[in-house]
C-alpha cells in the first residue's frame, strides 16, 4: 500500500475548486467521455469494474514529470491525503485510475489533467475537525508540503490505518481490543455536567480529534472549546462574574483568524452558542456550561519558544442553556460588536502601562461612573480585564499587602508570581471595578481577606495601601 499527500488550495470561488466540486458528488465520467468528442478516450474496463454506473467521485493530475511518476506508482487500494493552508482538508482510498490525454474542457479551470483517479471512499473532514498536515512530520519526517509526495507505506512499516488513527480524521476509533465498542456519535450529543477521563475518552464519544482546543464534532456545527487548567493556555475565570478570558489558538507565533479561532468568531457573530468543556488541575473533562463569545481583545504574551506574540482573548459568557429566554437580559439583548478582523493597536506592555496609569486609571474611573449591568459586552468584559492588567503591573510582579507573610515560592506558567487581584470593597456591594478599588494579593493573603477574622481590618488597611501606591505612581 502506498500513500500519496496531494496539495491543493481553495480559491475563493468555489465554483472553480475541482477538487472539491468532483470529489464531493458523484460525476457521470462514462457520460462525459460520450459526450466530449474526444479523440483520445481513456479506457474504462478497469474504471467500470469499480463503478458499474459509470459514477464516481474523481481527482486529477496535471503533465508535470514528478505527477507522472506519482501516477504510475499509486494504484487501487491506496490512500490519498488532501491538504492546503496547513490543515488536511479530506483523504480517500483509489478504486481505479486512467489516463484521459487533452480532457481540458472537462475541468472548470481549464487544466489539461490526464492523469485521472477515481474514489470508492472520500471523506471531507468538517471544519473544526481538521488538523494540520504539519502533525504528519511525526510519523514521516521529510514530507513535502508544498507539492504531491509519495510514501511506500510497505518500506516505512506504518499502515493505512495508522496514518487514519493517526490524524484522528475518521469516525471514532474503538478497536483497540478484540471487543467492539458501538458510540454513541452527535446523535446523542454531551450532556451539560458530563464528565470524561480524556480527550480520547471525549473522541471515542463524538469523533473528531483530541488534539485541538477548538474543534465541532462530525456531523453537526456547534463548536466546543477546551480549557485545561494544566495546560499552555492560561485561561481565566472571573470568580465574580463567571467570564471565562479565553487564549486563541495557536501556540507559535501572531495568532490569526483562522482555523479554531475563526470557528469561534463566527459563533460570536452570529450568536450561537458554545460548548465549553474544562479540566481543573488533576481532575476530569467536564461539560462545564454553555457560553456565548461576546467579545475579543488582543494581549501580548510569549508563546511556546518564548517570543512575546500577539494572541487573541475570548470573552466567554456563562449560558444557562440553549433557551435564549432562560439567558440573562444583559446577554439576550446585547447586540453585536462589528469588530476589524485584525485590532490595529497593539495591546500594552506592562511596562507601558506603568508609564500610562495615571490616564488609563482615569479612564477606567471614567467609564466606571453611572455603568450598570446593562453596557455592551465590550465596555463590561473588556474593561474589567484592563483593570485587572493595571493592578498586576502596579504590583510589579509582588504582593500589594505590606503585611504579606510569604509569597508563593513556585511562579505561574508564565514565569510571573502567583497573584489574585481582589476588590477591596466588592462589587456586589457596590465597589467599582477600578484600579482604585483594587488590590493585588498573593494566594495567603487573599484567603485570608475573604475567609480570616480579621478580613473587615485588612480590608481598610487595603485601602490605605492603595492609596498610597497610587500617590506615588499619579
Amino acid at each position: 500500500m502506498n500513500l500519496l499527500l496531494q496539495p491543493y488550495v481553495r480559491p475563493q470561488d468555489q465554483g472553480k475548486d475541482d477538487f472539491i466540486v468532483f470529489l464531493a458528488k458523484n460525476f457521470d465520467l462514462k457520460k462525459a467521455i460520450q459526450n466530449s468528442g474526444s479523440i483520445d478516450k481513456p479506457e474504462l474496463e478497469e474504471f467500470l469494474e469499480s463503478h458499474p454506473d459509470g459514477k464516481a467521485k474523481l481527482w486529477a493530475l496535471g503533465n508535470s514529470t514528478k505527477n507522472k511518476t506519482i501516477f504510475s506508482r499509486m494504484n487501487p487500494g491506496d490512500l490519498v491525503l488532501f491538504h492546503g493552508k496547513r490543515v488536511i482538508y479530506g483523504y480517500g482510498i483509489i478504486s481505479a485510475k486512467m489516463y484521459w490525454p487533452n480532457n481540458r474542457s472537462f475541468w472548470s479551470a481549464g487544466k489539461d489533467l490526464p492523469y485521472v483517479y477515481s474514489l470508492q471512499t472520500f471523506i471531507e473532514i468538517p471544519e473544526g475537525s481538521r488538523v494540520a498536515s504539519e502533525t504528519l512530520k511525526q510519523l514521516f519526517q521529510d514530507i513535502d508540503q508544498h507539492s504531491p509526495f509519495y510514501i511506500d507505506l510497505e518500506d516505512s512499516g506504518i499502515r493505512q490505518s495508522d496514518i487514519i488513527r493517526h490524524l484522528q480524521v475518521t469516525p471514532p476509533y474503538v478497536s483497540e481490543s478484540k471487543a467492539t465498542t458501538s458510540t454513541r456519535g452527535t446523535a446523542h450529543p454531551p450532556v451539560l455536567g458530563e464528565r470524561f477521563k480524556d480527550r480520547k475518552s471525549i473522541w471515542k464519544a463524538f469523533g473528531g480529534q483530541w488534539q485541538q482546543g477548538i474543534v465541532t464534532f462530525p456531523g453537526e456545527k456547534i463548536v466546543n472549546a477546551f480549557s485545561d487548567e494544566n495546560g499552555p493556555y492560561p485561561d481565566f475565570k472571573d470568580p465574580e462574574t463567571g467570564v471565562i478570558e479565553y487564549r486563541g489558538q495557536g501556540l507559535r507565533g501572531e495568532q490569526k483568524l483562522i482555523l479554531g479561532n475563526k470557528l469561534l468568531e463566527d459563533a460570536r457573530v452570529q450568536g450561537k452558542p458554545v460548548r465549553y468543556w474544562h479540566r481543573p488541575s488533576g481532575g476530569t473533562w467536564i461539560f462545564e456550561s454553555w457560553v456565548v463569545v461576546a467579545d475579543r481583545t488582543q494581549i501580548i504574551e510569549d508563546d511556546t519558544d518564548l517570543n512575546s506574540v500577539q494572541r487573541i482573548l475570548w470573552f466567554l459568557v456563562p449560558i444557562p442553556s440553549l433557551n435564549v429566554s432562560e439567558w440573562p437580559v444583559e446577554v439576550s439583548q446585547s447586540t453585536t460588536i462589528e469588530l476589524p478582523e485584525i485590532l490595529i493597536e497593539k495591546p500594552r506592555k506592562t511596562k507601558d502601562l506603568l508609564i500610562d496609569y495615571a490616564a488609563i486609571s482615569a479612564l477606567l474611573e471614567l467609564e466606571s461612573a453611572g455603568k450598570t449591568v446593562t453596557a455592551t459586552p465590550r465596555t463590561q468584559y473588556k474593561r474589567r480585564k484592563e483593570a485587572r492588567d493595571l493592578v498586576i503591573a502596579r504590583s510589579q510582579n509582588k504582593c500589594e499587602y505590606d503585611k504579606c507573610t510569604g509569597m508563593p515560592p513556585d511562579v505561574n506558567r508564565q514565569g510571573k508570581a502567583i497573584l489574585q487581584v481582589d476588590h477591596i470593597h466588592a462589587l456586589a456591594a457596590g465597589g467599582l471595578d477600578v484600579p482604585s478599588n483594587m488590590i493585588a494579593l498573593c494566594p495567603n493573603c487573599h484567603s485570608a481577606k475573604t475567609f480570616g477574622l480579621h478580613s473587615e481590618k485588612m480590608t481598610k488597611r487595603f485601602k490605605i495601601i492603595v492609596e498610597r501606591i497610587e500617590k506615588s505612581l499619579l
